[in-house]
């Protein structure tokens, strides 16, 4: 098992000087996962996995960052004028959230997403405000991302203590 590990570290290292030459500049990070009952899998937004090393009980998978990403389109979630204001900002109990100048009058839903791309909770229907409780979250970075009419409009990082 040592020698295993040792193997993979040594591959993580040389392809790390191998590529010190590429000066990458990250435009995007951004990324989700699925999973079943045998299997999961985790994607990045802007990384190019350029192999990976299993020895059956770890995978290391190695990869980089694109340089450059365009964007060929944005797509108009049909809100216009809506001010959202969320606080206070590291949280430890309660996250409240206040919408200002919502013309369409139709409520938002929001996710929150651990770090791993993960929700780990819903609220269905914002109008004007809100308060969320998140006293059962672990400490760490989250982001809260609100939807209208299940289309992404704005999304923040959050700290909870």
């Amino acid at each position: 098992m040592i020698h295993g590990f040792r193997y993979i570290l040594l591959v993580f290292a040389l392809s790390l000087i191998s590529l010190t030459g590429l000066s990458q500049e990250v435009i995007l990070t951004a990324g989700n996962y699925s999973e079943n009952s045998t299997s999961t899998l985790h994607w990045t937004i802007g990384q190019i996995v350029t192999g990976a090393e299993t020895n059956g009980a770890m995978t290391l998978i190695q990869g980089f960052n694109q340089s450059m990403i365009t964007v060929t389109s944005v797509y108009d979630v049909g809100i216009d004028e809506c001010e959202i204001n969320v606080y206070p900002n590291p949280v430890k109990d309660i996250l409240s959230v206040l919408i200002k100048k919502n013309e369409s009058n139709k409520p938002l839903s929001a996710h929150i997403i651990n770090g791993y791309g993960q929700k780990v909770q819903v609220i269905q229907s914002i109008e004007f405000s809100e308060k969320i409780d998140v006293s059962q979250l672990i400490q760490g970075i989250y982001y809260l991302s609100f939807y209208y009419e299940e289309n992404l409009f704005q999304t923040f990082k959050i700290i909870v203590l």
